[in-house]
């Protein structure tokens, strides 16, 4: 049988309802197991993205949370044109008694709004490079503030 006679055939059977109906409930079973594969192979996909995603997430945050351990916060030291946090957190540290070089500090800088008066008090903070140099300047920290 060529392929002509073949399409006629089953052009002839399709008029006839009852096997037109059985060709639409095959065509129906056959496409709705391909969907459904494929929206299990997608389902599984999300799901271990969505689980990646949690993963990245958690250890942003812990690594956000770590290096905010080392920062401190200093208040009351007035403002000056042209200063150094870095020389300042330095020269405190010194009056304490703790060395604190420069480079145990990652960075500094003043927090809020800068005045328009240059000896204003505001805020500074600054990140420690080494936990042993935050905790000993934590530790005297603690002994000033009482």
């Amino acid at each position: 049988m060529d392929a002509s006679t073949l399409k006629k055939t089953v052009l002839e059977c399709l008029k006839d309802g009852e096997l037109r109906g059985e060709f639409q409930s095959l065509i129906q079973e056959m496409v709705t197991g391909a969907v459904a594969e494929a929206m299990a192979a997608r389902d599984t996909e999300i799901a271990e993205l969505k689980d990646q995603l949690k993963r990245t997430t958690d250890q942003l945050n812990d690594l956000e949370q770590y290096s905010r351990r080392l920062c401190v916060n200093i208040t009351g030291v007035p403002e000056m044109t042209g200063e150094s946090t870095d020389q300042i957190v330095t020269d405190l540290a010194k009056m304490a008694g703790v060395a604190v070089t420069p480079s145990d500090i990652d960075r500094s800088h003043r927090i809020g709004i800068a005045w328009t008066v240059p000896e204003a008090a505001n805020g500074f903070t600054y990140l420690f490079l080494l936990f042993s140099s935050w905790s000993d300047f934590c530790y005297l920290r603690s002994c000033w503030t009482g």
